[in-house]
This record gives C-alpha cells, structure tokens and sequence, in this order.
C-alpha cells in the first residue's frame, strides 16, 4: 500500500513539474531565458543584462555549481587574487624567477577555474567568464 502511494505522489509532481514546464506567459513584453541547459551545460541567463558588474555575474553563475565546486572556484578566485600583487612586483622588479614561479602559479589556478568553466557552462557562458577574468587581471590569462 506504501508502494502505491509513493508511485501515486511521485506520478502527480512528475505531472505538476510537467505542466510547469510547458506554461507559457504571453505577455506585450519580449520573452527571454531565465536558464538554459544544454546536455547537462548551464547556458547563459538573459536576465543578466550588460550593465551587471562583474561580480554579480560570477557570482550567478557559480550560484548554479554544486555546492562542491561553488567552494572549490571560490578558493581558485582567492588564490588567484592574492598572487596578483605577487605578480605585478616580480615584474616591476625583473625578477625573472619569481616571476615565473608566480606566473606558473597562477596558470594552474586559472587552468583549474577555466576547467571548470568548460565542463558545466555552454561555450557561450564559458566564453563570457573567461572575459570577465582577462578584463579584470593585469596578465593575459
């Protein structure tokens, strides 16, 4: 009887969550996206416009990550971040082998989060983050 009534809950909210779905709100405005996801890829998200700051579209966009990964690009931003300053003094100094050591550090952060990028959002949402980050770091990442 238990049986009965699980498959009977779980046939009605499989029904309702259909039903959501196909809803369609014919309104004067222009339609747009809120979420696209294709093959398992989290597209891009229309209602962030282009006067969003930079933060706020990370931050939406890694919103969507599994609580794991929301940490893990957490921890690479913040690396990366703190070795910035590391890096514009080995330049300004022409310290050849700190900066290497920095820049090869740096690459392993940016490989890790650019991984990331690539493996759970469309090329299009990939292709955006990685803009946000060369616009905002003084290297060419």
């Amino acid at each position: 009887m238990l049986t009965v009534r699980i498959k009977h809950l779980f046939l009605t909210a499989a029904i309702t969550f259909v039903s959501l779905l196909s809803l369609s709100i014919n309104a004067a405005e222009e339609e747009f996206t809120l979420l696209s996801i294709k093959g398992g890829l989290i597209g891009k998200i229309d209602s962030l416009g282009v006067f969003s700051d930079k933060d706020s579209v990370l931050n939406t966009y890694y919103s969507l990550l599994p609580q794991r990964l929301q940490k893990e690009i957490i921890t690479l931003r913040r690396r990366l971040l703190i070795r910035i300053p590391d890096y514009e003094i080995a330049v300004n100094a022409g310290d050849s082998a700190e900066f290497s050591e920095i820049t090869n550090e740096i690459n392993l952060y940016w490989a890790a989060i650019r991984s990331i990028h690539i493996q759970h959002f469309t090329r299009e949402v990939a292709e955006l983050l990685g803009g946000i980050y060369s616009s905002e770091f003084p290297l060419s990442l």
